[in-house]
């Protein structure tokens, strides 16, 4: 029981969501440089993780953290930076 009781935490410790931001669901998932959303990579219209640093649109276009809510990111919304 301490093994999984230290394997939540350490998933807790991470500081970022464990489910995308556009569809609500897991997997692999992308980062967002700038907040702790993470996406499908074809949620938001992305083949491959791009170089360098990434931004989700709300980041993009300057938004607080967390103020859009997941599932209301439309695909393909999400840029690069």
């Amino acid at each position: 029981q301490l093994s999984a009781a230290n394997k939540v935490l350490a998933e807790e410790e991470d500081g970022l969501d464990d489910f995308c931001s556009t569809c609500g669901l897991r997997g692999l998932l992308i980062c967002c440089d700038a907040c702790s959303a993470v996406f499908h990579l074809a949620c938001v219209g992305l083949d491959a993780v791009p170089d360098g640093d990434w931004k989700c649109s709300a980041c993009k276009q300057g938004l607080p953290p967390g103020s859009v809510p997941p599932g209301s990111v439309p695909p393909g919304s999400a840029v690069q930076v």
